[in-house]
């Protein structure tokens, strides 16, 4: 299974951003806040956080295998 269908049965969104240097999938939480898995394809990092405040947040076992599966398709194992 794709990585977008993994986290879009998470509940996420997907938002693509500056010519393809990130990903960013994103789901609305309660007061305005929204939570955030980004991939940066320059530093080859993953970030979880809520949006506004920044405030990281543990990953759960089916983000983790949305997330592997997102490295595997970007190719980042093969490096």
């Amino acid at each position: 299974m794709k990585a977008e269908v993994m986290f879009k049965e998470l509940g996420f969104n997907i938002d693509r951003k500056v010519e393809n240097k990130f990903i960013i999938y994103w789901k609305p939480l309660k007061l305005n806040r929204e939570l955030q898995i980004g991939f940066d394809f320059e530093h080859k990092t993953i970030d979880k956080m809520k949006i506004p405040g920044m405030y990281a947040e543990t990953i759960t076992m089916k983000e983790l295998k949305a997330i592997n599966q997102q490295i595997n398709e970007l190719g980042w194992l093969d490096e």
